[in-house]
């Protein structure tokens, strides 16, 4: 569970004011507003990446708010993937497993096969389309076992047929990896 309490942060001109909410285990919270608006800011205070001024990040009843990104259990995938372009799929998957608390092997396979990328794992991330190194990402992100997964916009790379396709194949995948592992997932995007 994640609660977010009261935050204030400011980046450039721009001010977070006074948010607060709390997501469950399990569950996923959609943030959805227009460019600019602040959703990126959050997720990166979240994910201990942003400062913030005032307010509390309560991580299964743990305050995180000083904590250094790496002692947060915090998985967060940004809108350019951010994956090792010299690597294959499965050596940018091995790093955050390897650094996980918590995950066994046969955890790891699970979710490799619940977003249906096992017969990516030898081939360069150079190589994927957007979709697939979504998944890749996401499965990466996973793989360090987080408490919260943080989304930030996973379809804008997107055309919209594939876009479309996308939501509905990897929502249903996502669920049951997110319901299996009860990780809180907060996802950002622009529209439903």
């Amino acid at each position: 569970m994640i609660t977010v309490l009261n935050l204030h942060a400011q980046r450039g001109s721009f001010f977070l004011t006074d948010i607060s909410f709390e997501v469950q285990c399990g569950t996923i919270l959609t943030l959805m507003g227009p460019n600019g608006c602040g959703k990126t800011t959050l997720l990166e205070c979240i994910a201990g990446l942003q400062k913030i001024d005032s307010g509390k990040i309560i991580i299964n009843g743990i305050d995180v708010t000083d904590l250094p990104p790496e002692k947060r259990r915090v998985g967060y995938v940004p809108a350019d993937y951010a994956l090792f372009p010299n690597m294959t799929v499965e050596r940018n998957i091995q790093l955050a497993f390897k650094k996980s608390k918590g995950m066994g092997l046969n955890d790891l396979q699970r979710i490799i096969r619940l977003l249906q990328i096992e017969n990516l794992m030898n081939r360069s991330v150079e190589s994927l389309s957007s979709g697939q190194k979504q998944r890749v990402a996401i499965a990466r992100a996973l793989a360090a076992k987080p408490d919260v997964l943080l989304l930030d916009e996973p379809c804008s790379a997107l055309d919209p047929p594939t876009r479309e396709v996308f939501r509905r194949e990897i929502c249903g995948m996502l669920k049951e990896a997110f319901r299996q592992f009860g990780t809180s997932v907060i996802h950002t995007t622009h529209d439903l």
